[in-house]
């Protein structure tokens, strides 16, 4: 499934060749394809080992994901906020991996009251709400957001659940960039994310409500109309994911989250995406199910 996807882009970009009107494109179309194995190897790889390496895996990424957030906050975070958002987004992961939704449901209020305990032995400081809100959303997102993957993977089949979802979400965005960046003119959101056109958003969405029921006769852990309705709402998802991403990137005035890949950024930067996803995703298998 995923080899199939991957050499239809392929594909694409080398046909792209004889159509593009730059070169530079076709070449930062291909330097993108090809560090796209590395990004979906660290979740699939871990998602077919197993449980707790997926857990382990899905909370370093969380745990670096919570660390790209913070370092962008307006102002430091106080180093014991921090601890409680790493200590938090760390013990939610195990708790999705061994509790389930009711552990790790019960641990976020927890960790919200040890916040404000510690803020009545601070000094009085007009940026407090700022530091406490930075913290809350450190621990939300990606913290809360990336634990609904463990759920997910919990599920009955939920490996290829996983597997499924991020292929949808991988997809959408791969041939929003293809066709974007080839054919794209008119840009849908110019100030916040310059790079989306209206084209390559149309041809993202096309593309996975046309790939997903085909994926699922060979992966039938969905039916038709729930496979086409999961490709609907990821890809719509998906599209969300990465323009709130790039809103909290202009609220900071940085580029980028962080530098974990050449062109792709930081950890939020690569899976923003996935991030947002998971807990709709989990929601809809929920209701559909």
């Amino acid at each position: 499934m995923i080899g199939g996807i991957f050499a239809c882009a392929g594909g694409c970009i080398a046909a792209s060749a004889v159509l593009a009107r730059d070169r530079a494109t076709v070449k930062e179309l291909w330097t993108t394809y090809w560090i796209q194995f590395i990004t979906v190897s660290v979740i699939l790889m871990p998602a077919i080992l197993g449980m707790h390496v997926f857990a382990l895996v899905m909370g370093m990424i969380g745990l670096r994901a919570v660390y790209e957030l913070f370092a962008i906050a307006p102002t430091p975070l106080p180093a014991s906020f921090k601890g409680v958002g790493f200590t938090t987004v760390g013990i939610m992961a195990a708790a999705a991996c061994w509790q389930g939704a009711d552990g790790l449901y019960a641990i976020l209020p927890a960790a919200g009251c040890g916040i404000l305990v510690l803020n009545i032995f601070r000094p009085v400081a007009p940026n407090a709400f700022g530091h406490i809100g930075v913290a809350l959303t450190g621990m939300v997102y990606p913290g809360v957001c990336l634990a609904h993957l463990i759920l997910i993977y919990r599920l009955p089949n939920g490996a290829v659940l996983v597997i499924l979802m991020y292929t949808i979400s991988e997809t959408h965005d791969a041939f929003a960039l293809l066709f974007g960046k080839l054919f794209g003119r008119k840009k849908i959101f110019p100030n916040l994310s310059p790079k989306k056109t209206v084209v390559g958003v149309f041809s993202g969405v096309v593309s996975v409500l046309v790939l997903t029921p085909i994926i699922t006769v060979f992966v039938p852990v969905l039916n038709a109309w729930q496979s086409v309705g999961a490709a609907f709402l990821i890809a719509l998802a998906s599209l969300i994911g990465d323009l709130a991403a790039s809103k909290l990137k202009r609220d900071a005035g940085v580029k980028d989250f962080g530098n974990v890949l050449p062109k792709q950024g930081g950890v939020l930067d690569i899976y923003d995406s996935l991030i947002f996803v998971s807990p709709i995703f989990y929601i809809y298998l929920q209701v559909v199910t």
